[in-house]
């Protein structure tokens, strides 16, 4: 099947064809459709497609997601660099049926690697809804989000097999250097761009990493496994307590081979949108998720090496927020988003004494 390039490219027969390769649609087959956009990412374009069937389509969905490379070139290039949207393509293909996290149901996925083109279609999560960063979750949703992450560490703690996976597994000494120096190199037109915006404070916790990411990148204590590398509120369905899939996760374009606490700890500082609030929350959630780790049978990631690394692994917030500011569209939404997501990091440093960690 052609890898598609945007909506304009679908075809009902093309739709037809995957649909039917992944068991969705029996011998009826798609006679129009429409689509929509939705979303708010900035990496990917996404659209809801509306189905109408002709023959036996008993059972088959009445619409579904399509995600294709975002149309911006910037966006793409940084797209097709980061390795994004074959990793994304990838967890798809290999991780997400073992995993106890929800996840939405993949129809077809495939990607050209030196191009970067990609096409997913995936289950429609409707009536679930984004959440919103900026507006943060409830103190219960941030909750049920973390405690959900034990679904994705678990299964693949310590996999040898997902850890020789090497667009999964990306970490060698050569790869810290270079991803150290992109993103202190991205730095100076961060502070450029949003430091009059910023505190003298937030500035300078952001700077002090900046000068230290080598060293960061390259600690990596205890077992590794699968880890998501942008959770947070934007890349959350929340559908209604009870439903089906009262919480689905979705965007895998930053899925790695790694130390799982900055997950945990990106999820947090993103989550509330009240750093107090998540200050009085945190440790009890944090203690929660390790729980459930250790009741996905984990047995060598004691509460101590758990904290600390919860403590280190807010750090990934500041990183997470000054690459992506740089190399991806700039949008009103975006500035605004990238601003809170810097305030909220620097302030989950602060209350967590995070410093002393910093090699």
């Amino acid at each position: 099947m052609a890898i598609l390039h945007g909506p304009d490219e679908l075809t009902a027969g093309w739709l037809t064809e995957a649909l039917r390769s992944s068991g969705a649609l029996g011998s009826g087959a798609v006679a129009s459709f429409t689509t929509a956009p939705i979303g708010t990412g900035q990496m990917g374009d996404a659209f809801r497609i509306g189905i109408h069937y002709e023959g036996d389509a008993d059972g088959a969905p009445a619409t579904v997601v399509a995600k294709f490379a975002t149309t911006d070139e910037g966006s793409r290039a940084a797209g097709l660099v980061l390795r994004a949207y074959e990793i994304e393509v990838n967890v798809y293909r290999t991780v997400t049926a073992r995993l106890g996290l929800r996840t939405p149901r993949c129809h077809h996925a495939d990607v050209d690697p030196a191009t970067g083109w990609f096409t997913l279609l995936l289950e429609d999560m409707a009536p679930a809804v984004q959440g919103d960063q900026l507006a943060g979750l409830t103190a219960e949703q941030v909750e049920h989000a973390v405690v959900a992450l034990a679904g994705l560490h678990g299964p693949c703690w310590g996999d040898p097999e997902l850890a020789s996976l090497e667009w999964l597994n990306r970490h060698t000494e050569e790869v810290a250097v270079l991803t150290a120096m992109l993103v202190s190199g991205l730095f100076p037109g961060f502070v450029e761009r949003y430091g009059d915006q910023l505190t003298c404070d937030e500035l300078d916790v952001t700077a002090h990493l900046m000068d230290r990411l080598v060293a960061y990148f390259s600690e990596r204590p205890g077992t590794m496994t699968v880890t998501h590398g942008d959770y947070r509120p934007d890349n959350f369905l929340l559908g209604e307590p009870g439903s089906p899939a009262p919480f689905t996760v979705v965007d895998w374009q930053t899925a790695a081979w790694g130390p799982p606490m900055p997950d945990v700890s990106y999820a947090l500082a993103l989550g509330f949108a009240d750093p107090a609030e998540r200050a009085l929350h945190e440790a009890r959630i944090v203690r929660r998720y390790h729980e459930a780790l250790l009741a996905q049978g984990v047995d060598d990631f004691s509460w101590d090496l758990c904290w600390r690394e919860y403590r280190r692994g807010s750090f990934s917030n500041l990183v997470m927020t000054v690459a992506p500011a740089m190399l991806v569209e700039r949008t009103a939404r975006g500035d605004e988003m990238f601003l809170a997501s810097l305030r909220r990091g620097v302030a989950q440093v602060r209350d967590l004494d995070a410093i002393d960690l910093l090699p």
